[in-house]
């Protein structure tokens, strides 16, 4: 409620699921011919959600009471997780014969303790490096990331994952905020595809660039694009 008074924002909940935000004015963006768009900022208990101000409008979200908004976002609060679930992979054993075939981005030595006791100590290796790894021992199938996998390896450890088509997703900052840009983008038709499955476009410094959004729906736009192929 602080941040809403300071930033002359609003308490609303979406009346169809149920979730809380304040939302706040936040930086317009240029769309291809010029045009500017006024957006809001819907922060949540965990994330944040910024649209234009014509689909807040036209949303199902709608500003509440001071008591309802406490009520419903401690609620939501008590119902998120103490925890973050990340997964990886650690390469235990002999691994001064392999130690130059393993991940170059990351040569620490972790010494882990499962759940039931067991004492692990190896080269911990991300689920987006396993592949080359396992090309370099010479494994012949190599797992595929999931699409959320190649969400939190972006958003979470800022790596660049490749997608299809010889695009890449990267983190990249605008104007304070982190993004889920993705280039190698040379063809309008390609623009016009990636808008198709739920990606946006803006103009920064007279350049068109493609962003996926970065809420609930980034996960299915990533998959959407990786059946692009």
């Amino acid at each position: 409620m602080e941040t809403a008074d300071r930033y002359q924002g609003k308490l609303v909940a979406n009346e169809r699921s149920g979730r809380v935000a304040v939302a706040i004015p936040t930086n317009s963006t240029v769309t291809d011919d010029g045009s500017i768009v006024r957006r809001v900022n819907l922060i949540r208990p965990t994330t944040n959600e910024k649209m234009s101000i014509g689909q807040f409008l036209a949303s199902t979200w709608a500003e509440i009471s001071q008591a309802s908004f406490k009520q419903l976002w401690q609620q939501e609060v008590s119902q998120t997780s103490q925890f973050e679930v990340d997964s990886f992979y650690l390469i235990t054993g002999l691994l001064l014969p392999i130690w130059s075939r393993l991940d170059a981005q990351n040569m620490k030595v972790f010494r882990l303790q499962t759940d039931n006791g067991e004492k692990l100590l190896g080269r911990l290796v991300q689920v987006e490096n396993i592949a080359s790894v396992y090309r370099n021992l010479g494994i012949g199938e190599t797992p595929k990331l999931t699409a959320d996998e190649v969400f939190q390896a972006v958003i979470q450890r800022k790596e660049v994952i490749p997608l299809v088509q010889g695009w890449q997703l990267k983190a990249s900052s605008i104007m304070g905020n982190q993004r889920l840009e993705i280039t190698g983008i040379h063809q309008k038709a390609e623009v016009m595809c990636l808008k198709a499955v739920g990606c946006m476009t803006e103009m920064i410094n007279w350049k068109l660039r493609v962003f996926i959004p970065v809420n609930e729906q980034a996960i299915s736009v990533i998959e959407k694009i990786r059946n692009l192929a």
